[in-house]
């Protein structure tokens, strides 16, 4: 099962040195084409990392991951796909996370982003 504590800042190490830190647009969140989310994305990425201390890490964190990882993507199927995933979890308890409950949406997530041929 996916856990977060252990992959988070692995791959945002890797993502961040893949990505460098992308045009900032004031407040620490990059913009970019198709990959740059938009008010929807910020919203439901921004409710959905406000359960990072559930996986003991900072919303700041959890924020900084998905924004890199989206922008790098650069395509509307995988900001899709995270919308997906971060409304499901958004509305989780921890527990209900711990058990899956989203992982549906993060393997199809996963699978559009993270899986790069």
């Amino acid at each position: 099962m996916f856990n977060p504590k252990k992959t988070i800042p692995k791959l945002a190490v890797a993502m961040l040195a893949l990505t460098g830190c992308g045009d900032d647009d004031g407040n620490g969140a990059g913009t970019g084409g198709a990959g740059g989310g938009g008010a929807d994305f910020d919203a439901s990425l921004n409710a959905y990392c406000m359960k990072a201390p559930c996986f003991d890490y900072t919303a700041e964190v959890c924020i900084d991951y998905y924004n890199a990882l989206n922008v790098y993507n650069d395509n509307a199927n995988c900001t899709a796909l995270l919308i997906s995933y971060f409304d499901c979890g958004a509305t989780k308890t921890c527990n209900q996370l711990f058990q899956g409950d989203c992982d549906v949406e993060y393997y199809a997530a996963d699978a559009a982003c993270i899986d790069i041929p």
